[in-house]
């Protein structure tokens, strides 16, 4: 599948609660990435699941408050055998097939 040689980049503010979501979907569908970033500009670190964190292999990264500071500094740490970059809102719902379909379509 696609995602095992894919950076998953999200940057986020605040919104550890959608970030939480997002991992309990991807530790249900059972998707891991090559790299997974979390890119935090905030003080909101206490309240991740940090049981999913480890389970998932993801890395929370400080940043300072800036769209453009976080994506750079995601880009910044890819590695080097990551072939794809993904970015994602912290707030993206995804149904339920759609990594089976990109994973088709890539």
């Amino acid at each position: 599948m696609f995602v095992n040689y894919t950076t998953l980049i999200i940057p986020t503010r605040n919104r550890s609660k959608l970030v939480n979501n997002l991992l309990t979907f991807f530790d249900k569908k059972n998707i891991k990435f090559n790299q997974f970033l979390i890119i935090d500009s905030s003080n909101d670190k206490k309240n991740y699941k940090y049981s999913l964190i480890k389970k998932l292999n993801v890395r929370i990264v400080n940043s300072l408050p800036s769209t453009a500071g976080q994506r750079n500094l995601g880009l910044n740490l890819l590695k080097r055998d990551s072939k794809y970059v993904l970015f994602l809102d912290d707030d993206i719902i995804f149904y339920k097939n759609s990594f089976l379909y990109m994973d088709k379509v890539i």
